[in-house]
């Protein structure tokens, strides 16, 4: 009786170590200054991420995390001042770059909450004043590493960030 042929299982992605994508980033050149870590589903593991990515690049360059999570906005936890304004009070006129940007507790990354966004998640994402503050932030910076989801994809390229994480 012939032997059963057997499907070996599909090979498995291998794990990518932080530092060898922070070192790839920085060998990418302008096309790596801005990264957007995105994540495809809630609890992608998107903020422990995008903090552990841009302290990576921040021992070695002036880098700024921002986060642009609408659901669920939380880089302020390692924020030096989590109770600081953020992107959506700035945009809106009501506080200053100097206000919005923190230090990280952990290293020398600079830090910038979403904010108080409130119920007009459109109105914040839609802002004419959204892409000048983040090119502001941009040539700023070394890097800028940004938190978001999914569904801001077209909004990610009008911000110019297409270097982009997908977890």
């Amino acid at each position: 009786m012939p032997e059963e042929a057997v499907e070996a299982p599909p090979p498995q992605p291998k794990p990518v170590a932080i530092a060898d994508v922070a070192t790839a980033i920085r060998n990418a050149g302008d096309s790596g200054r801005r990264v957007a870590v995105i994540g495809a589903a809630r609890n992608a593991g998107t903020t422990l991420t995008a903090i552990a990515l841009a302290r990576a690049l921040a021992r070695n360059a002036r880098t700024v995390a921002v986060d642009l999570s609408v659901a669920s906005p939380n880089l302020d936890v390692v924020a030096a001042d989590p109770s600081a304004p953020g992107l959506a009070e700035l945009i809106r006129g009501q506080a200053s770059f100097s206000d919005v940007i923190t230090k990280d507790r952990s290293s020398r990354l600079h830090v910038v909450a979403a904010g108080q966004i409130g119920p007009d998640v459109n109105g914040f994402l839609g802002s004419h004043m959204l892409a000048p503050a983040i090119d502001t932030l941009a040539q700023s910076y070394d890097y800028l590493v940004v938190r978001s989801e999914e569904h801001t994809s077209e909004l990610l390229s009008r911000l110019h960030l297409v270097c982009r994480l997908l977890l």
